[in-house]
Protein backbone atom coordinates (compact mmCIF):
# COMPACT_ATOMS: atom_id res chain seq x y z
CA UNK A 1 0.00 0.00 0.00
CA UNK A 2 1.85 3.05 -1.28
CA UNK A 3 2.09 5.73 1.83
CA UNK A 4 0.94 8.40 -0.21
CA UNK A 5 -2.54 6.82 0.36
CA UNK A 6 -2.66 5.20 3.86
CA UNK A 7 -1.38 7.01 7.09
CA UNK A 8 -1.04 5.80 10.36
CA UNK A 9 -1.47 9.15 12.10
CA UNK A 10 -1.23 9.95 16.38
CA UNK A 11 -1.93 12.84 18.30
CA UNK A 12 1.63 14.27 17.33
CA UNK A 13 1.21 14.38 14.10
CA UNK A 14 -2.54 14.55 13.43
CA UNK A 15 -2.32 18.71 12.86
CA UNK A 16 -0.14 17.98 9.82
CA UNK A 17 -1.17 14.96 8.55
CA UNK A 18 -4.84 15.69 8.49
CA UNK A 19 -5.93 19.19 8.87
CA UNK A 20 -2.96 20.84 6.90
CA UNK A 21 -3.16 17.88 4.08
CA UNK A 22 -6.83 18.70 3.98
CA UNK A 23 -5.77 21.79 2.27
CA UNK A 24 -4.47 20.07 -0.85
CA UNK A 25 -6.99 17.04 -0.86
CA UNK A 26 -9.51 15.19 1.38
CA UNK A 27 -8.57 13.46 4.22
CA UNK A 28 -10.72 10.44 5.30
CA UNK A 29 -9.92 9.86 9.09
CA UNK A 30 -10.52 6.48 10.13
CA UNK A 31 -10.61 6.24 14.33
CA UNK A 32 -10.20 2.58 15.33
CA UNK A 33 -8.98 0.30 17.84
CA UNK A 34 -6.84 -3.00 17.59
CA UNK A 35 -9.52 -4.55 19.64
CA UNK A 36 -12.67 -3.52 17.36
CA UNK A 37 -14.20 -6.21 15.44
CA UNK A 38 -16.21 -4.02 12.45
CA UNK A 39 -12.92 -1.79 12.96
CA UNK A 40 -10.77 -4.62 11.14
CA UNK A 41 -13.68 -5.61 8.49
CA UNK A 42 -13.79 -1.47 7.39
CA UNK A 43 -10.05 -1.21 7.35
CA UNK A 44 -9.02 -3.18 4.32
CA UNK A 45 -12.07 -1.46 2.52
CA UNK A 46 -10.88 1.64 3.36
CA UNK A 47 -7.34 0.69 2.39
CA UNK A 48 -8.36 -0.90 -1.19
CA UNK A 49 -10.57 2.15 -2.16
CA UNK A 50 -7.38 4.27 -1.41
CA UNK A 51 -5.34 2.49 -3.78
CA UNK A 52 -7.84 2.36 -6.87
CA UNK A 53 -8.44 6.37 -5.69
CA UNK A 54 -4.56 7.38 -6.65
CA UNK A 55 -4.08 9.72 -4.23
CA UNK A 56 -7.31 11.69 -5.12
CA UNK A 57 -7.48 11.51 -1.21
CA UNK A 58 -5.74 9.87 1.89
CA UNK A 59 -6.62 7.86 4.41
CA UNK A 60 -5.66 8.70 7.85
CA UNK A 61 -5.89 5.89 10.91
CA UNK A 62 -6.13 6.89 14.10
CA UNK A 63 -5.28 4.46 16.72
CA UNK A 64 -7.73 5.94 19.70
CA UNK A 65 -6.63 3.54 22.72
CA UNK A 66 -3.05 5.02 21.98
CA UNK A 67 -4.33 8.59 20.36
CA UNK A 68 -7.50 9.59 22.65
CA UNK A 69 -7.14 13.55 21.77
CA UNK A 70 -8.50 14.29 18.33
CA UNK A 71 -11.06 11.34 18.78
CA UNK A 72 -12.63 13.42 21.93
CA UNK A 73 -12.21 16.75 20.06
CA UNK A 74 -14.03 14.72 16.85
CA UNK A 75 -16.72 13.76 19.74
CA UNK A 76 -16.35 9.93 18.72
CA UNK A 77 -18.71 8.11 20.99
CA UNK A 78 -18.56 4.69 18.85
CA UNK A 79 -15.52 3.25 16.43
CA UNK A 80 -15.37 2.92 13.34
CA UNK A 81 -15.74 6.46 13.53
CA UNK A 82 -14.86 7.87 9.41
CA UNK A 83 -14.81 11.28 9.01
CA UNK A 84 -13.69 13.16 5.47
CA UNK A 85 -12.13 16.35 6.33
CA UNK A 86 -11.40 19.09 3.63
CA UNK A 87 -9.76 22.21 4.15
CA UNK A 88 -9.39 21.71 7.62
CA UNK A 89 -13.16 21.22 8.56
CA UNK A 90 -15.68 18.29 8.81
CA UNK A 91 -17.47 17.35 5.34
CA UNK A 92 -19.62 14.07 5.98
CA UNK A 93 -19.04 11.37 8.27
CA UNK A 94 -20.12 7.76 9.30
CA UNK A 95 -20.03 5.19 11.70
CA UNK A 96 -19.65 1.25 11.90
CA UNK A 97 -18.44 -0.83 9.00
CA UNK A 98 -20.51 0.08 6.45
CA UNK A 99 -20.59 -2.34 3.04
CA UNK A 100 -18.02 -1.27 0.21
CA UNK A 101 -20.80 -0.26 -2.17
CA UNK A 102 -21.61 2.40 0.58
CA UNK A 103 -18.03 3.04 1.37
CA UNK A 104 -17.33 3.96 -1.92
CA UNK A 105 -20.76 6.23 -2.59
CA UNK A 106 -19.07 7.66 0.29
CA UNK A 107 -15.59 8.74 -0.89
CA UNK A 108 -16.80 9.40 -4.24
CA UNK A 109 -18.91 11.86 -3.00
CA UNK A 110 -16.25 13.59 -0.95
CA UNK A 111 -13.42 13.37 -3.60
CA UNK A 112 -15.18 12.34 -6.70
CA UNK A 113 -12.69 11.26 -9.56
CA UNK A 114 -11.47 13.24 -12.25
CA UNK A 115 -14.29 12.09 -14.75
CA UNK A 116 -17.51 12.54 -12.92
CA UNK A 117 -18.48 15.88 -13.80
CA UNK A 118 -17.87 14.89 -17.47
CA UNK A 119 -19.80 11.49 -16.72
CA UNK A 120 -22.64 13.57 -15.34
CA UNK A 121 -22.60 16.14 -18.18
CA UNK A 122 -22.75 13.34 -20.49
CA UNK A 123 -25.23 11.28 -19.41
CA UNK A 124 -27.85 14.56 -19.16
CA UNK A 125 -26.84 15.53 -22.32
CA UNK A 126 -28.09 11.94 -23.53
CA UNK A 127 -31.30 11.87 -21.88
CA UNK A 128 -32.14 15.35 -23.45
CA UNK A 129 -30.98 13.86 -26.66
CA UNK A 130 -28.12 16.62 -27.24
CA UNK A 131 -26.14 14.14 -28.65
CA UNK A 132 -23.32 16.82 -30.16
CA UNK A 133 -22.98 17.99 -26.36
CA UNK A 134 -22.99 14.40 -25.29
CA UNK A 135 -20.43 13.17 -27.83
CA UNK A 136 -18.28 16.00 -26.70
CA UNK A 137 -17.73 15.37 -22.89
CA UNK A 138 -17.79 11.51 -23.44
CA UNK A 139 -14.34 12.56 -25.25
CA UNK A 140 -12.93 14.41 -22.91
CA UNK A 141 -13.92 11.78 -20.08
CA UNK A 142 -12.15 9.33 -22.51
CA UNK A 143 -9.21 11.28 -22.36
CA UNK A 144 -9.19 11.88 -18.63
CA UNK A 145 -10.18 9.09 -17.78
CA UNK A 146 -9.90 6.26 -20.49
CA UNK A 147 -10.81 3.11 -18.19
CA UNK A 148 -14.16 5.18 -17.47
CA UNK A 149 -17.04 2.33 -18.61
CA UNK A 150 -19.08 5.88 -18.61
CA UNK A 151 -17.46 7.00 -22.00
CA UNK A 152 -17.66 4.14 -23.59
CA UNK A 153 -21.72 3.51 -22.72
CA UNK A 154 -22.39 7.00 -24.00
CA UNK A 155 -20.21 6.76 -27.14
CA UNK A 156 -22.26 3.90 -27.83
CA UNK A 157 -25.73 5.42 -27.33
CA UNK A 158 -24.38 7.96 -29.94
CA UNK A 159 -23.06 5.47 -32.48
CA UNK A 160 -26.21 3.64 -31.77
CA UNK A 161 -28.79 6.89 -32.48
CA UNK A 162 -26.94 7.83 -35.31
CA UNK A 163 -27.10 4.55 -37.22
CA UNK A 164 -23.74 3.10 -36.83
CA UNK A 165 -24.60 -0.20 -35.56
CA UNK A 166 -20.89 -1.80 -36.01
CA UNK A 167 -19.10 0.90 -33.82
CA UNK A 168 -22.35 0.73 -31.22
CA UNK A 169 -22.03 -3.33 -31.10
CA UNK A 170 -18.05 -3.14 -30.44
CA UNK A 171 -18.41 -0.56 -28.07
CA UNK A 172 -21.54 -2.69 -26.26
CA UNK A 173 -19.38 -6.04 -26.59
CA UNK A 174 -16.54 -4.48 -24.46
CA UNK A 175 -18.87 -3.67 -21.57
CA UNK A 176 -18.24 -5.44 -18.36
CA UNK A 177 -20.69 -7.50 -16.31
CA UNK A 178 -21.07 -4.39 -13.45
CA UNK A 179 -22.23 -1.95 -14.61
CA UNK A 180 -23.23 1.76 -13.67
CA UNK A 181 -27.32 1.54 -12.35
CA UNK A 182 -27.78 5.17 -13.43
CA UNK A 183 -26.73 4.55 -16.67
CA UNK A 184 -28.50 1.07 -17.47
CA UNK A 185 -31.59 2.60 -19.24
CA UNK A 186 -29.10 3.87 -21.65
CA UNK A 187 -27.08 0.78 -22.15
CA UNK A 188 -30.86 -0.58 -22.86
CA UNK A 189 -31.52 1.48 -25.74
CA UNK A 190 -28.41 1.36 -27.28
CA UNK A 191 -28.96 -2.60 -27.40
CA UNK A 192 -32.58 -2.07 -28.88
CA UNK A 193 -31.15 0.39 -31.52
CA UNK A 194 -28.37 -1.79 -32.55
CA UNK A 195 -31.12 -4.97 -33.18
CA UNK A 196 -33.24 -3.44 -35.40
CA UNK A 197 -33.69 -4.19 -38.85
CA UNK A 198 -36.19 -2.85 -41.39
CA UNK A 199 -38.19 -0.08 -42.32
CA UNK A 200 -41.08 1.58 -40.79
CA UNK A 201 -43.29 1.77 -43.98
CA UNK A 202 -42.79 -2.12 -44.26
CA UNK A 203 -43.38 -2.72 -40.54
CA UNK A 204 -46.66 -1.20 -40.67
CA UNK A 205 -47.73 -2.62 -43.22
CA UNK A 206 -46.88 -5.92 -41.98
CA UNK A 207 -49.10 -5.54 -38.88
CA UNK A 208 -51.87 -3.68 -41.42
CA UNK A 209 -52.09 -7.55 -42.88
CA UNK A 210 -51.98 -9.20 -39.80
CA UNK A 211 -52.51 -7.01 -36.31
CA UNK A 212 -51.48 -10.60 -34.08
CA UNK A 213 -47.97 -10.94 -35.99
CA UNK A 214 -46.01 -10.80 -32.39
CA UNK A 215 -42.66 -10.23 -35.25
CA UNK A 216 -44.35 -7.47 -37.05
CA UNK A 217 -45.38 -5.62 -34.18
CA UNK A 218 -42.38 -5.99 -32.26
CA UNK A 219 -40.81 -4.46 -35.25
CA UNK A 220 -42.96 -1.17 -35.35
CA UNK A 221 -42.57 -0.57 -31.89
CA UNK A 222 -39.09 -1.13 -31.79
CA UNK A 223 -38.54 1.19 -35.29
CA UNK A 224 -41.56 3.95 -33.55
CA UNK A 225 -39.11 4.49 -30.43
CA UNK A 226 -35.95 4.71 -32.08
CA UNK A 227 -37.45 7.53 -33.75
CA UNK A 228 -38.38 8.96 -30.60
CA UNK A 229 -41.94 7.93 -30.93
CA UNK A 230 -42.48 6.60 -27.71
CA UNK A 231 -46.93 7.38 -27.25
CA UNK A 232 -46.24 5.78 -30.66
CA UNK A 233 -44.74 2.28 -30.22
CA UNK A 234 -46.11 2.08 -26.80
CA UNK A 235 -49.51 2.50 -28.62
CA UNK A 236 -48.32 -0.35 -31.19
CA UNK A 237 -47.26 -2.73 -28.97
CA UNK A 238 -50.25 -2.40 -26.51
CA UNK A 239 -52.62 -2.96 -29.69
CA UNK A 240 -50.46 -6.12 -30.23
CA UNK A 241 -51.13 -7.04 -26.61
CA UNK A 242 -54.59 -6.80 -27.16
CA UNK A 243 -55.10 -8.94 -30.42
CA UNK A 244 -52.28 -12.15 -29.72
CA UNK A 245 -53.01 -14.56 -27.61
CA UNK A 246 -50.75 -17.53 -26.66
CA UNK A 247 -47.63 -17.50 -25.40
CA UNK A 248 -45.96 -14.89 -27.45
CA UNK A 249 -48.37 -12.45 -26.38
CA UNK A 250 -45.55 -12.22 -22.98
CA UNK A 251 -43.26 -11.48 -25.50
CA UNK A 252 -45.05 -7.90 -26.43
CA UNK A 253 -45.36 -7.16 -22.29
CA UNK A 254 -41.82 -7.95 -22.05
CA UNK A 255 -40.72 -5.29 -24.57
CA UNK A 256 -43.00 -2.65 -23.28
CA UNK A 257 -41.82 -2.86 -19.65
CA UNK A 258 -37.88 -2.54 -21.03
CA UNK A 259 -38.77 0.73 -23.23
CA UNK A 260 -40.73 2.12 -19.90
CA UNK A 261 -37.92 1.53 -18.18
CA UNK A 262 -35.79 3.37 -20.89
CA UNK A 263 -38.25 6.17 -20.89
CA UNK A 264 -38.64 6.04 -16.98
CA UNK A 265 -40.84 5.22 -14.69
CA UNK A 266 -42.56 8.51 -13.56
CA UNK A 267 -42.73 9.60 -17.03
CA UNK A 268 -46.53 10.51 -17.58
CA UNK A 269 -46.63 8.43 -20.98
CA UNK A 270 -44.84 5.70 -19.18
CA UNK A 271 -47.53 5.87 -16.00
CA UNK A 272 -50.39 5.91 -19.10
CA UNK A 273 -49.14 3.09 -21.29
CA UNK A 274 -48.55 0.80 -17.74
CA UNK A 275 -52.01 1.63 -16.85
CA UNK A 276 -53.43 0.54 -20.30
CA UNK A 277 -50.61 -2.57 -19.92
CA UNK A 278 -52.81 -3.98 -16.85
CA UNK A 279 -55.93 -3.45 -18.01
CA UNK A 280 -55.27 -5.24 -20.99
CA UNK A 281 -53.61 -8.20 -19.18
CA UNK A 282 -56.02 -9.09 -16.90
CA UNK A 283 -59.03 -8.21 -18.82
Amino acid sequence: MPASHVLDVTDATFSRAVLEESRKRPVIVDFWAPWCGPCRALSPVLEKLAAQGEGRFVVAKVNTDENPRFAGEFGVRGIPAVFAVKDGEVVDAFTGALPEPQVRAFLNKVAPAPGDALATGARAALLAKNDASAARLLQQLRAVAPADVRAAIGLAVVAARAGNKDEARALLAGLPATLPADWVALIAEARLLVELEGDLDGARAAVARDPADVDAVLQLGGLLFAQGQSAQAFDALLAGVAKVKGTRRDELRKKLVELFDVVGAREPVVEAARSRLAALWFA
